[in-house]
């Protein structure tokens, strides 16, 4: 449904690795909240979301929000 919101960057950051852009996911409130619903339906039970570095900060806190407990940002 949100597919096209998803880029792939192949060679980035080096040669043979790719990461994926989430900017336009992002940036379409439709498709972000629809994403931080669904997956907060899966979350049966929680005291804290942890999040992972970059992406886990801005997914893991909207979770968190969005269930209303804590969230606790994990640097590598």
């Amino acid at each position: 449904m949100y597919e096209h919101l998803f880029r792939k960057i192949k060679n980035f950051p080096k040669e043979g690795q790719g990461i994926m852009d989430i900017t336009r996911f992002l940036a379409n409130s439709g498709a972000f909240n629809y994403a931080i619903e669904k997956i907060s339906a899966n979350i049966p039970s929680a005291d804290l979301i942890l999040g992972i570095e970059a992406y886990g900060f801005v997914i893991g806190a909207a979770i968190s929000s969005h269930l209303n407990i804590g969230f606790v940002p994990i640097r590598k």
